[in-house]
């Protein structure tokens, strides 16, 4: 018999050791939970809106003097501003205050400092106090957000001019009516680079409903999205003025206080399903900014690059015309891609070999006959052919596709994908100037095959040879160099990618063959990544793989957290958080023991701290303080 207080079984002993070790783990995981939320706070991955524990605390004025203007007009403005933007905002967990015209004139320094921001949506028509008791909002610190022709007019609907709007965005304002003929900026793209459109891809389009709608900004000194055409190049009235292109919303320091205006009401827009949440999202920002909440997103591209740019061949008819584009990107010593037709590359093996040693090769199909519109498993066949034919003959994998004529269609796209290919190339008209990934639904034999369910989609955008040479038919290479710069340059300063889409008997025939190397050696002197689309496609996936969260732990700290949700490395990438306000010294250390500080930048013209992270292992988790004082 054991004796008592004994545990007298080997087994039962083992049993006791277990669930001890078991609990001791749990607690100290419990433990580690509890002090990082009370370090960090509740974690969501997404990095936007308002999510902190006290609520931004939001003034939109329902200006009745406004309503009652509008409706003497034919102006198709539907449902009151006013209401749109308090849901979006409480939608986004801000909580909200509708306040009438006597409500804003009553304001004193105590009662609009109750309020994180102020919104002036479409308000056409306010009072000579109101105006006042906007001014002093904004000079003790405060964030204002307005659309239109906010201040335009007097309370009795007299026209006052932009001067408020002027004098509080450090710009000059325009209407729409004084556009050339034929020219109508119908569209506007947004730019990277900002807290307005952090979250929001760059070049996304908007199409206006009206041009009675649209005012537009020049001279400003940030700029979050701009009137273009439907290729998204600038809408400029005047060149001859030099006043660069036109705006469609900025956002500046008035003051002590913060101001973002929008060239039109955020309602005015027909939005496609992928675009359909843009406007909340630039309100939701907009008033972050403002309310002095930090506003985070990952930057687009590589090592702090503003856009990103893919020299690439359709290498088709005049397949030996390639050549010659195969000595120019050798000098140049920069990455091509040619996508190529598969049919012709069997008839041309060894050259074809030789274009693979100096860039990426991609398929254009096997005949160059359009795909969209096809039978599935025709287009399936097709397609795992000419990527088994250019395989076999360049002993390199063949991971891009460039779609005939542009003609595609979603069967197109899971064809694609069952047949292993990593990225597409899509048509003109795409939705955004970045990069899209599609997840493919699982299934069928063919998926077997398949290394992965998910295809980039790299947009074509950006002028082609074709459309320069024959098109518009342009014979001094000088004008082909300045209509390639023109384009570049709106996208560049959008912070989209740029397609220099060209064909083998167009841009690298005798006459203009040197146009290549001028635009090469122009983008170098920008912050250019000049890369294959495959590079573009590995960046992309690994990129979407990243989350990240910021917190405000106190007036002067934030809480950064980062992690991977991917299977593979990630390379290094950057953090741009907007402060909220300019600090006059920052440290950054890690929330961890063991990890290194990262190293970072201050942009002061734009209170960014820009946190580069650096590669992040599979499912890696990295946190970091961030002190400003």
């Amino acid at each position: 018999m054991g004796l008592p207080g004994r545990i007298s079984s080997p087994w039962l002993l083992k049993a006791y050791m277990l669930l001890f070790a078991v609990i001791v783990i749990a607690s100290g995981v419990l433990i580690y939970l509890l002090l990082l939320r009370n370090v960090f706070g509740y974690f969501t991955m997404d990095g936007q809106g308002f999510l902190d524990e006290d609520p931004a605390r939001v003034a939109v004025l329902d200006s009745k003097h406004s309503r009652d203007y509008l409706a003497k007009t034919d102006l198709p403005m539907g449902e009151s501003l006013a209401e749109v933007w308090a849901q979006w905002l409480a939608d986004a967990g801000a909580s909200v205050v509708k306040i009438s015209d006597s409500e804003l004139e009553s304001w004193t320094a105590s009662r609009s400092a109750g309020f994180d921001a102020l919104v002036l949506p479409a308000a056409i028509s306010l009072t000579a106090l109101e105006r006042e008791r906007i001014d002093e909002y904004l000079a003790a610190g405060g964030g204002v957000v307005a659309s239109w022709y906010t201040g335009a007019r007097d309370e009795k609907g007299e026209w006052v001019g932009y001067e408020m709007i002027e004098r509080f965005s450090n710009g000059r304002i325009t209407d729409s009516p004084s556009l050339p003929d034929g020219v109508k900026p119908w569209f506007v793209s947004t730019s990277g680079h900002s807290p307005v459109t952090a979250g929001i891809p760059e070049g996304t389009i908007l199409g206006a409903l009206d041009g009675k709608l649209a005012l537009a900004a020049y001279n400003v000194d940030w700029a979050d999205g701009y009137y273009t055409d439907r290729a998204r190049q600038f809408v400029d009235l005047e060149p001859e003025a030099d006043r660069g292109p036109y705006s469609f919303a900025l956002h500046t320091s008035a003051g002590d206080g913060r101001f973002v205006w929008f060239g039109m009401p955020l309602t005015a827009f027909h939005t496609k399903e992928q675009t359909a949440n843009v406007p909340a999202r630039l309100a939701t920002n907009a008033v972050d900014w403002v309310a002095r909440r930090p506003v985070a997103a990952i930057d687009t591209w590589p090592e702090g690059r503003r856009s990103a740019v893919i020299f690439a061949q359709d290498t088709e008819s005049f397949y030996q015309a390639s050549e010659e584009t195969q000595r120019i990107f050798t000098e140049l010593d920069v990455p091509v891609t040619f996508f190529c037709v598969s049919d012709l590359a069997r008839d041309h093996e060894a050259l074809t070999t030789r274009l693979a040693a100096v860039g990426e090769i991609g398929s254009h199909s096997d005949d160059h006959s359009p795909l969209g519109g096809v039978q599935y498993e025709k287009q399936l066949a097709r397609i795992t052919r000419t990527k088994a034919d250019l395989e076999e003959i360049t002993g390199q994998a063949c991971v891009g596709f460039r779609p005939p004529e542009e003609k595609y269609d979603e069967e197109t796209i899971r064809a694609l994908a069952h047949a292993g290919y990593r990225y597409m190339v899509g048509g003109f008209e795409a939705s955004s100037a970045v990069p899209a990934i599609h997840t493919i639904a699982r299934g069928g034999t063919a998926w077997k095959r398949s290394k992965s369910n998910r295809i980039v989609e790299i947009p074509r955008v950006g002028v082609d040879d074709y459309e320069l040479l024959v098109t518009q038919d342009l014979k001094d290479p000088r004008a082909v160099i300045e209509a390639y710069k023109t384009s570049f340059l709106a996208h560049y300063r959008m912070g989209t990618i740029y397609f220099l889409s060209f064909h083998t008997h167009l841009l690298t025939k005798q006459g203009v063959e040197d146009v290549i190397p001028k635009l090469v050696n122009y983008m170098r002197s920008k912050r250019v990544w000049i890369a294959t689309g495959g590079d573009v496609a590995n960046w992309w996936e690994a990129r979407d793989g990243v989350r990240f969260r910021t917190e405000v732990l106190g007036p002067n700290r934030l809480g950064l957290y980062v992690s991977s949700e991917y299977d593979k490395p990630i390379p290094a990438i950057n953090l741009r958080t907007y402060l909220p306000r300019s600090p006059g010294k920052i440290t950054v250390t890690p929330s961890v023991i063991g990890f290194n500080a990262p190293s970072y930048t201050y942009e002061r013209e734009n209170d960014a701290l820009v946190l580069n992270v650096e590669e992040l292992r599979p499912f890696e988790s990295r946190s970091f303080l961030v002190d400003f004082h």
